[in-house]
Formats: structure tokens, C-alpha cells, sequence
């Protein structure tokens, strides 16, 4: 609940309807996370998972984030709080 509410304080600097700013997929953190290593050089989201929309369960959410293997998907519980769970905005 905590980062749908940061996701809406997002969209007002931004002059963005609320509605439509939203999590990612997991298919697009994937994404982002290996267009970074390839164009960037370097693996972001080492120290954080970000949350994503996709869920294999009804009460999980589904972490994707860049560890020293490469990437790891991990599911976690909607209830789950720590300090490096994150959102990454998408529109």
C-alpha cells in the first residue's frame, strides 16, 4: 500500500494522471535490467528488489533485482516489509 500511495505522489510533479502511472511487469524489469548491463555497462539494482504486478499466487509478488550470479526473480509476500524492497515506475 505504501508504494501505491509513493507511486501517486510521483505522478503529481510530473503532471501524469495517477492512473496511469503503474508497477512493471516482471517480462519488463527483466528487460530493463539486462538493456542497463548491455547499454550502461554496469548491473543496477544490486542493492534493491523491485516489486513488480506479477504474481504467481494471489498474496505474493514477484522481485526481480541483479545479484552477483546475474539475474534472480524471487517471490515475496504482499505483507513482506524491509528496506530494500522498491518500486520502479513505469508509463
Amino acid at each position: 500500500m505504501e508504494q501505491n500511495q509513493c507511486l501517486r505522489y510521483l505522478s503529481t510533479p510530473l503532471s501524469i494522471p495517477s492512473h496511469l502511472l503503474r508497477r512493471r511487469t516482471v517480462v519488463e524489469g527483466i528487460y530493463d535490467l539486462i538493456v542497463e548491463q548491455m547499454v550502461l555497462g554496469k548491473p543496477f539494482q544490486r542493492q534493491s528488489l523491485a516489486w513488480t504486478t506479477s504474481s504467481p499466487a494471489k498474496n505474493d509478488f514477484v522481485c526481480v533485482y541483479h545479484a552477483p550470479e546475474g539475474i534472480r526473480v524471487r517471490d515475496l509476500s504482499r505483507t513482506t516489509q524491509h528496506p530494500s524492497l522498491g518500486v520502479c515506475p513505469n508509463w
